[in-house]
């Protein structure tokens, strides 16, 4: 069965309390969403609905997928295959919107790893009901794919912040194993084949390959061996869980170093680069486009780039998009918009016509009683007509509108303020 997990509504709110803040401090309005360009992204049997805004904001691998020559870009919808985990996938868009936000709101592209650092202290349990024993709700291998994801995807900015994050996280995971290691002796305690596993899980992951993956790879393995270093029964108890380049990594000979030097040597490294990629980056996607926007005339680019279609026929693409979206969960948008539509439609109320028109807009209204004064000045009819008095059925509702007045000579101007003044008078509730 297809779950839907619709991040529409979350950004929605977190516009709103940027917005806010943005105006608490006298700034303009930070966040436009443009609610009407949304993406559906297929991943097993999830279905995540997003904003095209948000999406596509730091990544170039969405940003050339829905604007670029790839069917996606007509669809507006992305499938991913087996290799792409659902809860990782999620993961990956709850922190991309947080990013993206927050960024709005500052102005830069650079957000604070420590931003994100409620998401790794937040914990699961506390083992034998100790306080001092907690575990991190957070698990390595889970943030490991939202790295090797944010990579994929060519997100530079959120990378350079979940490389940091990842970091942070196997410190804590570090530090928590430590104090339950020392609390529970029997390796057969439940935990210690959680840890086991996640750090074994964790190592797959990054083994893929690439420089910063080998980087966190190190500090994983480096953890790993100090963590068992003086509990050799722990790693003979799990041996037949950990693939043998694990246990290489892991054998390798530390003898005089420090038991974080991968660890800041990594930790070095990604702090320098979130600093230095903004410039880069942005050279290589002005590069990149005006290559790509040179490879046709200017004529042939409305059958090449979907965004300078014709917008008639781009409603009618993405019509099915919302049909499928309201088939599965109404749109908040749409029952706003009902509710505020019913607290604004008032029975039998029409527009006021002018004196020419009395006859037809006395027909049209239900019950109306309509009041006529004429004055005689200089010859000059001068027709003023107030607002129909509405009778319903359970009350009476008086409701004033602006005299419409014919023009009048300058020397009777002062006698009808006068007249209109006590005829708003006489009506006034």
């Amino acid at each position: 069965m297809i779950r839907t997990r619709d991040f529409r509504p979350d950004a929605t709110n977190l516009a709103h309390v940027v917005n806010a803040r943005a105006k608490r401090e006298n700034k303009p309005k930070v966040v436009e969403l443009d609610t009407d360009e949304f993406v559906h992204i297929h991943c097993g049997d999830v279905l995540f609905i997003v904003f095209r805004d948000v999406i596509t904001a730091g990544s170039m691998y969405f940003e050339s997928c829905l604007f670029g020559f790839f069917n996606e870009a007509y669809t507006q919808e992305i499938t991913f295959a087996e290799d792409v985990c659902p809860d990782a996938l999620e993961l990956y868009l709850n922190l991309t919107h947080s990013w993206f936000f927050e960024i709005r709101f500052r102005g830069i592209r650079v957000v604070p790893a420590d931003y994100f650092r409620s998401l790794i202290e937040a914990v699961q349990e506390e083992p034998f009901r100790k306080a001092h024993l907690e575990i991190p709700k957070l698990k390595l291998r889970e943030l490991a794919e939202a790295v090797t994801l944010a990579d994929r995807f060519l997100h530079r900015s959120l990378l350079c912040i979940l490389r940091q994050m990842f970091l942070g996280l196997l410190d804590i995971t570090h530090a928590s194993w430590g104090n339950v290691k020392q609390e529970a002796r029997d390796m057969d305690v439940l935990y210690h084949a959680e840890f086991v596993l996640d750090y074994v899980d964790t190592f797959e992951t990054l083994s893929m390959g690439h420089d910063d993956e080998n980087y966190l790879r190190n500090a994983l393995t480096e953890s790993f061996h100090w963590l068992t270093l003086n509990t050799p029964d722990l790693r003979d108890r799990f041996l037949y869980l950990m693939s043998d380049d694990f246990i290489a990594e892991c054998n390798h000979d530390r003898h005089g170093h420090s038991e974080t030097e991968q660890f800041a040597h990594a930790k070095g490294i990604f702090a320098t680069d979130q600093f230095c990629y903004e410039s880069v980056t942005r050279v290589q996607k002005q590069r990149r486009f005006k290559r790509v926007v040179n490879m046709c005339p200017f004529e042939e680019q409305k059958d090449v780039f979907p965004w300078v279609e014709n917008p008639q026929d781009r409603r009618i693409r993405v019509r099915r998009l919302h049909n499928s979206v309201r088939a599965v969960k109404r749109s908040a948008r749409d029952t706003r918009n009902r509710e505020r539509q019913s607290d604004s439609f008032v029975p039998g109320a029409t527009s006021l016509p002018a004196s020419s028109d009395l006859a037809a807009a006395a027909a049209v209204a239900v019950a109306a009683v309509v009041v006529v004064v004429v004055v005689v000045v200089a010859g000059s009819v001068v027709v003023n007509i107030v607002c129909p008095v509405m009778t319903t059925i359970n009350s009476l509702i008086v409701q004033r509108t602006v005299v419409i007045s014919s023009k009048l000579p300058k020397s009777s101007l002062k006698i009808t303020r006068s007249l209109r003044r006590t005829v708003e008078d006489f009506l006034r509730p």
